[in-house]
């Protein structure tokens, strides 16, 4: 498959060729957001490239969260300031805690 140099919001990947795209982005750190109808394969691709690359899958429906519920809840440290205790269905990571403070 030959990858175009820009891939626009209208472009259509079909199945085979998001998984190759998907891979090359997940080894290159890049976002991405995979849109499609219900029952195109979406997650289920995501999951076969996240085993693949021997990567931890975690399936987030934005949609169906408020923003706090992604950035966890307040606590208070020992300097009294306020920190946030990130959800536990989201992967521990340390830029994102950093990100969080």
């Amino acid at each position: 498959m030959t990858v175009p140099e820009k891939i626009s919001a209208d472009y259509t990947l079909r199945p085979s060729e998001l998984s190759e795209v998907l891979a090359l982005l997940v080894e290159a750190r890049q976002p991405v957001v995979v849109w499609g109808p219900p029952g195109a394969a979406k997650s289920e691709i995501a999951r076969q490239v996240a085993a693949a690359t021997n990567r931890q899958y975690v399936d987030v429906r934005a949609l169906l969260l408020d923003p706090v519920d992604l950035r966890g809840i307040p606590w208070r440290d020992a300097s009294d300031r306020t920190r946030w205790a990130p959800p536990a269905f989201l992967p521990p990571n340390v830029a994102y805690r950093t990100m969080l403070r």
